[in-house]
C-alpha cells in the first residue's frame, strides 16, 4: 500500500507540468525490499552498464561506476511479492492522477537501477523535469 493520501495531493501542480514529490510514498518495509530484491539480482549477474541507448558498453565507454540497470519483466526472478506490491500502489496512484487529470495515464517501463558511488551519467532527457 501507499502511505500517502492520494486526495490530499494537489494535482494542479501535476497539470500544469510540475513535479509532486512525496517522501511517504511508499511504506519503509516495502522500499527495503524492493532494494533488496535489486541487490540481490545484481549480485546474481542480471544487471548489465546502460547508458542513452542499448548499444555495447564499449561504445558508450562507460565504466564499472556508472549506471545499472535491470529491466523489471513478469518473468525475472527474484522477490515478485514486493514487486506485485509495488505495482498495485503504482497502479492506484496511476489511477488517481489520471481521474484529477481526465486522462488515462500508461506505465510503459519499469527498471532497477543502481548508481554506484562515483559514477558520472547526465540524466536521460525522460528524467529532466
Amino acid at each position: 500500500g501507499m502511505l500517502v493520501d492520494l486526495s490530499a495531493i494537489d494535482y494542479s501542480t501535476i497539470a500544469r507540468g510540475g513535479v509532486f514529490t512525496s517522501r511517504a510514498f511508499l511504506p519503509p518495509a516495502l522500499i527495503a525490499s524492493l532494494r533488496d530484491d535489486a541487490l540481490a539480482l545484481e549480485s546474481q549477474g542480471h544487471f548489465a552498464p546502460s547508458g542513452l541507448s542499448n548499444t555495447a558498453q564499449i561504445s558508450q565507454g562507460f565504466g564499472d561506476n556508472d549506471r545499472l540497470v535491470r529491466a523489471v519483466t513478469p518473468d525475472l526472478e527474484g522477490d515478485r511479492d514486493a514487486r506485485r506490491e509495488f505495482d498495485r500502489a503504482l497502479q492506484t496512484l496511476r489511477d488517481a492522477v489520471g481521474t484529477a487529470l481526465g486522462r488515462s495515464l500508461v506505465c510503459a517501463e519499469q527498471y532497477y537501477s543502481i548508481h554506484r558511488r562515483g559514477g558520472d551519467l547526465t540524466r536521460h532527457m525522460d528524467e529532466r523535469h
